[in-house]
Order: C-alpha cells, then structure tokens, then sequence
C-alpha cells in the first residue's frame, strides 16, 4: 500500500501517528530525509493513513487570508534576536501567560527538533530561522495529550507539519478550539544528514565544537542573511567563508527534500491561523514602515488567528496587502535545479568533494586558516 508517490511526501509523520496497528515506521534514506515505511504484514488496509495526509487532503485545511499586516515587536531585544519582527515570542508569551504550550523547531545539540515548552523563558529556544527540516518527534502525540487536558496549544511549523496535525486531530477527533496553528511562507526544508555533516566539518577545521549555529543573523542587519558560528569557547564567526556556507548549499536549492519542488502549500490558500514570513515587500510598498532591525508579514487567515493578533499586545501593527509581500513561494514552489541527481551522486562519495565542486569550498584552503586564525585570536 502506498500513501502517496515518494516524491509528494513531506515526511510529517502523521501516518505513523494514526496507524492502529502500529504498521508504520519512520526511516531515513540516504539524503537523511524520513519516510513512512509500512510493514505489509500488520497492514489491514483501514486507509486512515491517507486521510491524515495533508498532501492527500489538502483542500481540507487551507484557508485565505482575511487580513494581512506587517508587525514589530515592541522589544527592540527580541526583534534582534528573531529572524523578521519578532511576532512569533509575541504570540507565544500570550498563550504561555494563559498557562499554555507551545511547540516549535529548536536547535538541540545542532540537531533540529520540535519541542514543548511551557515556561516564557525558554520562548528563545524556539526562535528564529532554521532551514532544516525538523525531527517532530512525539510533538503530534503530545499535542493531543495536552489538547485533552483543556490546554491551551501553539503550535508552529511548516505548512505540511501544520497541515499533518490538523488532520490527524480531526480523524482522531480530537476538540481543538484551544489550538492555535502558526505556519510560514517556506523555501524548502533542507536535509538534516547535510546539515550535521556541516556541523561536523566545521568542528573538524575549528578545533573546537560549535555550540550554536544561527540560521540568520542580524549582526549585518535584517536585510543581508548573514549567519553565524558560536563555538565552545565563545568565539563568535560571522566572517569566514565555513560560517556563510550552509546558506549557499540552502539557496541552491539541490538539498532540498524532494517534496518541496512539487508544494501544495506555495500559494496564498494557508494552512495555520496565522502565516508568518519576512516581509520583503515593505521597502517598495511602505518604506516609512521599513527598518533593519526586522519586520513579520502576518496572514491572519482564521477568526482564531483574528483573536490572538488582537490580543497581542507587545506587537505594532500596520495594514498591508497580498500585493505588497513580494514572497514568490506565495505563489509556486522552488524549482528542482536540474544538477540535483548530479550533486547527490557527488555528495554520498563526501561532503567535501560536494562543497568542492558545487560551492568553490576550495577558497576554503586559501583563505580559510589564516581567516580562523584572526577569528580566535579575538
């Protein structure tokens, strides 16, 4: 039995979720992306696998806008810290002060994982951008447990993971008026086996591990994507051509999960509550509204989102339109560069001889150790 065509599946999980017979397991290919594997011998064919999934179902759970605005956080700390105005710590104070949850992408040990918290404090563990595709864990599972014990839910994550969610509560029937669903105009999700060989070729030419790699960082400003090293010993690298590295595998778009290059959920026609996105669109639409410290593109797309933006206080608003964005996967999916099965076939024989041939990582030898050097010795 097949759920949908391989190159459909977004690897959400909710499948495995929902199996009563436990027929469905979770394994990774050789990309290091996660696919359902079904053990035809436990199998009854009952078919509640294919109705939780969003691919499948799509035409279930979107919604369209019906107010888009710009935002800022009000805390100029916090809007620093994120990757555009800093809504999404808004949103989450406002549930976490109702003694809520809420659930999001971490960065645990350079791994990518969704997570629970229930405390304002950790709300920077989820924040800002990572281009990975996250490990949802026992989120859907726990997600439900919290939902049936009267808690207030917010959940936050890619359209599919979204959509993955809000089916398997519904065949589960599962009372979900206290869940807030948040999802994001999304690139592409980039494969975790390249990010971890990332990680641990830069620890190899560091000599010291990276403690945290941040996706985007304003150290520039909001409008150059520039990311960022923290390693162990609390040297910061922003400069040198390792750190800058993981962005051009990401915007090349070759790593991506294969899914992505066929997404449903590129199009105005949403998933969450609320869709959150940089608003790139604001210098030609509202300059005055402009600033580099970031700004969040907002879709509110249910009554349920109406609410939460209401009542979220620490954020300025602005009225906005779908015209003014200027966020293509609004509108089509990124494009499956053709050197993609070329790249694959170079990576599995080595990152390196990967970053070599398709990202002149040989600038790395020249430039690298006497760069690193003036890094640390700061």
């Amino acid at each position: 039995m097949e759920i949908v065509e391989r190159d459909w599946c977004c690897g959400c999980g909710a499948c495995k979720e929902i199996c009563p017979r436990t027929a469905i397991c979770i394994q990774k290919d050789t990309e290091g992306f996660c696919y359902p594997v079904i053990d035809s011998n436990k199998c009854i064919e009952c078919g509640l696998c294919k109705k939780v999934c969003g691919v499948v179902n799509f035409d279930k759970v979107k919604n369209h806008p019906i107010q888009v605005c710009g935002a800022k956080n009000k805390d100029d700390s916090i809007r620093m810290d994120s990757s555009s105005g800093g809504s999404f710590s808004a949103f989450a104070e406002l549930v976490l002060k109702q003694n809520g949850i809420v659930y999001g992408a971490a960065s645990v040990d350079n791994v990518i994982r969704h997570i629970r918290i229930d405390s304002e404090e950790d709300i920077y563990l989820l924040r800002g951008s990572k281009y990975v595709q996250s490990d949802i864990g026992s989120s859907f599972e726990d997600v439900i447990s919290d939902l049936k014990a009267g808690k207030k839910v917010l959940f936050s994550g890619t359209p599919c993971q979204c959509a993955g969610l809000k089916n398997l509560l519904d065949v589960k029937k599962v009372e979900s008026t206290n869940l807030i669903l948040i999802d994001f105009v999304c690139h592409g999700v980039c494969s975790p086996r390249v990010f971890a060989d990332y990680i641990q070729y830069c620890n190899e030419r560091y000599k010291t591990p990276i403690a945290e790699h941040r996706f985007r960082d304003k150290i520039k400003g909001w409008g150059k994507h520039t990311e960022s090293n923290i390693l162990q010993n609390g040297t910061k690298d922003s400069e040198s051509f390792i750190s800058q590295m993981f962005k051009s595998v990401f915007y090349s778009s070759l790593a991506l999960r294969p899914s992505c290059y066929n997404c449903k959920f590129t199009t105005t026609q949403r998933v969450g509550d609320i869709t959150m996105a940089d608003f790139w669109g604001l210098k030609r639409s509202k300059p005055d509204q402009y600033d580099e410290k970031g700004v969040s593109l907002l879709l509110i797309n249910t009554e349920q989102g109406k609410t939460i933006v209401k009542n979220a206080s620490n954020l300025y608003f602005f009225d906005a339109s779908l015209q003014d964005t200027d966020q293509p996967m609004l509108e089509h999916p990124t494009e499956k560069p053709s050197s993609r099965p070329a790249f694959w076939e170079v990576y599995l024989r080595g990152f390196d001889k990967a970053m070599i041939k398709y990202f002149h990582a040989g600038k790395i030898r020249r430039f690298f150790t006497e760069r690193i050097k003036m890094i640390l010795k700061r």
